[in-house]
């Protein structure tokens, strides 16, 4: 092996580092922030198409279970159904992996994202709303309904708790996503007590049918 001084080394070739910059293998979010026509997909292992959220509905009581859905988008037109084109490179339009919509709902709400994400795939089950009824309807559209979604950004950081959205809920303390001096959303957020940087991710937050004009 060379010794160090053998190898004609410069200040170009150690650039500097950003030691906050988001970890290695993270990526930005696949599309930006705005509402996009999505064609719907389940995951392709069913055994990966539900999970269950626990709610504590009454304070101090035992938890309770609600089901949710595990579904994934493929942004495949704008918010007018205009498609988009083929990329180029032969890759296939962003699909948003990972996305989940509960029936949990509050006593405000008058419909869970469960139950407002089955009727934009023009799902109505008659009968009992069970978790088979569930199943059953979801595998009749998987691949073959469209729907409108809006997106938003979020970065949640393990290290505090501290989370940036894009659509923040005060309540929850979630901190506003900054913006550049166009106006635009920055691409990272940096937390302001560890200075660490991360990318958002993208979610899907409200979904509607696709309109007759589409």
């Amino acid at each position: 092996m060379p010794d160090l001084s053998e190898l004609n080394l410069n200040e170009e070739s150690t650039p500097s580092v950003d030691w906050d910059a988001p970890e290695a293998g993270s990526t930005p979010p696949a599309i930006g922030v705005g509402t996009y026509l999505f064609a719907f997909h389940m995951p392709k292992e069913t055994k990966d198409w539900f999970d269950a959220q626990e709610v504590e509905v009454v304070k101090g009581q035992p938890k309770r279970k609600f089901l949710k859905i595990n579904y994934e988008a493929q942004a495949i037109g704008d918010k007018d159904g205009n498609l988009f084109a083929a990329p180029e490179d032969g890759s296939e339009l962003p699909t948003l992996k990972f996305q989940n919509a509960s029936f949990f709902k509050t006593e405000k709400m008058l419909i869970s994202f469960g139950g407002e994400l089955l009727r934009a795939l023009g799902l109505r089950i008659t009968g009992a709303l069970t978790p088979e009824a569930i199943k059953e309807a979801l595998s009749t559209v998987d691949g073959r309904v469209n729907f409108t979604g809006e997106v938003k950004w979020e970065a949640y950081f393990k290290s505090d708790g501290t989370r940036f959205s894009t659509a923040p809920n005060k309540k929850k303390g979630d901190l506003q996503w900054p913006k550049d001096q166009e106006g635009k959303f920055t691409l990272t957020v940096e937390n302001p007590t560890t200075g660490q940087k991360a990318f958002g991710r993208a979610i899907i937050t409200r979904v509607k049918a696709v309109s007759n004009g589409q």
